[in-house]
């Protein structure tokens, strides 16, 4: 058993019920190495290479539904094909997971800034319709990575950073389906930075939505709400980190936003709980979601 296998291995006991042996697996992932190099897996039967201390393969192991929210919200556009713009594409997880389940329909924008994973981006999506972009997206912010958990990254205002380029100028001359943002905090001025995209075309959307890391930005968590409202999206369906579809609201029911915040913050330190949203637009093209 390699290294990074172990450390799979401790993540899953240290997240399981009881006390003793989590406590124990808490301990022993502190005083293991790092694991270095990468590491080739199998998800959602395609072959996924990623650096050894990415934290993707605990996760999907853990809960095998935990992406499958934005495989049921793709599924139930009614396009025959789809134009998909991933900001945040980390090392390519999303095209592999759409690609598992909707074979062939889709073609791929693929936004990443961070040079570490655009080998592992480039690898993972190699022979599909996909084209890269090493770009960071923003309002024309000069933008640096701000490192989270391992496999995870957001944007952070840096003076020294490089220079943001919108939503809008990626989108031009494209017709976009849908839009995903997975951005660790910074997923709204993301789309604000597209606001004629999003007025005009009115593609579907699916981002991360994290109370905590918003506010930690400087956002109003609550605000995306009204915002959308304004420019067409008038009802969200909620889907918690673990895939399960959560709840569905119109913007003009303030007091399940509000709670929908408040759970955030309370479950922060414990399993640091945020949900994916997908915002609904008045004649929307998109069914029913359905199971897949």
């Amino acid at each position: 058993m390699t290294l990074a296998e172990v450390r799979l291995a401790l993540l899953r006991r240290a997240r399981r019920p009881g006390w003793i042996a989590p406590l124990f697996a808490r301990a022993a992932l502190k005083l293991a190495p790092p694991a270095g190099g990468d590491l080739a897996v199998q998800l959602w039967g395609r072959r996924v290479r990623l650096p050894a201390s990415h934290h993707l393969p605990f996760i999907v192991g853990s809960n095998p539904l935990s992406f499958m929210a934005l495989v049921h919200c793709a599924a139930a556009l009614s396009n025959s094909s789809l134009t998909v713009v991933d900001v945040g594409a980390n090392v390519g997880d999303s095209v592999a997971l759409l690609e598992s389940y909707l074979p062939g329909r889709c073609r791929f924008v693929c936004v990443e800034p961070n040079a570490e994973w655009m080998p592992y981006l480039q690898a993972n999506t190699d022979g599909l319709p996909v084209e890269r972009l090493r770009d960071f997206i923003g309002e024309g912010q000069n933008l640096a990575l701000k490192p989270g958990d391992p496999g995870t990254a957001g944007s952070i205002v840096s003076a020294s950073g490089n220079a943001s380029v919108p939503l809008d100028e990626i989108c031009e001359g494209r017709q976009v389906d849908l839009i995903k943002v997975d951005t660790d905090g910074f997923d709204f001025p993301i789309l604000r930075s597209g606001v004629r995209t999003l007025s005009s075309i009115r593609p579907a959307l699916f981002f991360e939505w994290d109370p905590g890391l918003w506010s930690a930005q400087g956002e109003n968590p609550e605000a995306v709400f009204d915002w959308l409202n304004d420019i067409g999206y008038t009802d969200f369906c909620f889907f918690g980190d673990g895939g399960h579809f959560y709840c569905r609201t119109k913007c003009k029911q303030p007091e399940t936003i509000r709670s929908l915040v408040a759970v955030s913050t309370l479950r922060r330190g414990l399993d640091n709980l945020y949900w994916d949203v997908l915002p609904l637009r008045r004649r929307s093209a998109i069914g029913p979601l359905r199971t897949m």
